[in-house]
């Protein structure tokens, strides 16, 4: 929306339990990701067994801090409606990754929301949704 090719995203709810009321979500950089795979593959190359991971930061950041932190970063407003919710939403998700931590020595060090922000504009403005 920010770059034009939507007119608007939607805000599904801002009643919820949450200080703004929007939800809370746990949102990871991809390069963080990428990092935890890498450790994952390494871990079985080196005779892990197969195992089940979590990979989140333990925290979130609200639907309106997301849009509030876009615009600040983009210098753009972020065009958006506020919507009904959605059912089955929850007011709070975040998944802890201590077993991920603790058996492949991953830790999240990108997933802050400037950096996400500015990384995700970057890429969409080398055109990359167009290919």
């Amino acid at each position: 929306a920010i770059a034009g090719k939507r007119d608007e995203i939607t805000v599904f709810g801002q009643d919820y339990d949450t200080p703004d009321g929007t939800c809370i979500r746990d949102y990871v950089h991809v390069a963080d990701l990428v990092d935890a795979h890498i450790k994952g593959l390494n871990w079985l190359i080196n005779g892990g067994d197969s195992e089940v991971f979590n990979l989140g930061t333990g925290n979130g950041f609200s639907v309106s801090e997301v849009i509030e932190n876009s615009s600040v970063i983009t210098n753009k407003p972020v065009p958006h409606k506020i919507g009904p919710r959605r059912a089955g939403d929850c007011s709070s998700l975040v998944s802890g990754s201590q077993k991920a931590q603790d058996m492949l020595g991953w830790q999240p060090t990108r997933s802050n929301l400037k950096e996400m922000i500015t990384d995700a504009w970057r890429w969409h403005q080398n055109g990359h949704y167009d290919k």
